[in-house]
């Protein structure tokens, strides 16, 4: 059982519904407390949390807009299996928002996001366009931790 799956109770899913209302909420109060949340089931495990997170970063919903922490929040939702998010981070690590990839050279950076566009391919999350993009190694590479439908 990964961790998104234990994330998934039926107290943090009424948690999660409750938040994304308060989040449309044009009171600050509200707004913050979702977001405050949304940071508790992000540690939970919930990648959905996770992903949120990031789209307030990108976005500076009712947080100041900071790609770095967007990218980080970005990436922990990926890790926790939240396919709609490998490839927003795949544009993101090509970009230099995430921290851990910035001192990888270029063709690095290109590397590591390959692989998260792959598994979002695998997932049914990108566009199938983007498999010509992607070289046959990269592919073998990322093969490991997909899962097959």
């Amino acid at each position: 059982m990964g961790a998104n799956e234990k994330a998934v109770t039926p107290t943090n899913l009424e948690l999660f519904r409750s938040a994304s209302r308060m989040l449309q909420s044009a009171d600050p109060d509200e707004r913050h407390c979702a977001l405050e949340s949304f940071r508790y089931l992000s540690g939970a495990g919930l990648a959905k949390a996770s992903f949120n997170l990031a789209v307030a970063y990108v976005r500076g919903h009712g947080v100041a807009t900071d790609k770095a922490i967007a990218a980080d929040f970005m990436l922990r939702a990926a890790r926790q299996g939240y396919a709609g998010a490998y490839e927003p981070l795949a544009r993101m690590i090509v970009n230099g928002d995430l921290l851990e990839s910035r001192d990888l050279i270029q063709e690095g950076r290109h590397f590591v996001a390959r692989v998260w566009y792959f598994r979002a391919l695998c997932d049914g999350a990108a566009k199938p366009r983007m498999a010509g993009l992607i070289p046959y190694s990269v592919m073998y590479a990322a093969l490991g931790p997909v899962r097959y439908h």
